[in-house]
């Protein structure tokens, strides 16, 4: 067989072969991102208004996140924390509205630099 020949039958292989690759890396990817973000996933390619969009938010994401540093919470806090949070649960399904209606709205955080920051949340609607 000559060389034209060989090049002729390789090189449309190798290119249906890396066609099959690329195909089957985009796929993992899709599937990824849908078990990691579940229903986000839905409701962001309705956001976006197309599929292509919204997996390019989501990479977008995943990214940022990657490159947070995120630590664990220590034993001690992570207590506190969750016995802050059952309280609040206890409260609001004791007194629902009252505790709804009370609520300030605002949170106060320390970043992992010791910056001290805060946020409040405007409500949108009034409690009855």
């Amino acid at each position: 067989m000559s060389t034209g020949a060989l090049v002729a039958i390789i090189v449309p292989v190798v290119v249906v072969v890396l066609l099959i690759c690329a195909l089957v890396a985009w796929l993992v990817v899709r599937r990824r991102l849908k078990e990691r973000f579940g229903p986000e996933c839905a409701r962001t390619i309705d956001a976006e208004g197309s599929r292509l969009a919204a997996e390019r938010e989501l990479r977008e994401r995943e990214e940022r996140h990657d490159a947070l540093d995120i630590k664990p919470l220590q034993a001690d806090a992570l207590g506190r924390y969750a016995e802050g949070w059952n309280k609040a649960q206890e409260r609001f399904a004791d007194q629902p509205v009252r505790r709804r209606g009370s609520s300030s709205g605002s949170a106060t955080c320390r970043s992992s630099t010791g910056a001290l920051w805060s946020t409040t949340a405007s409500p949108t609607r009034s409690a009855p």
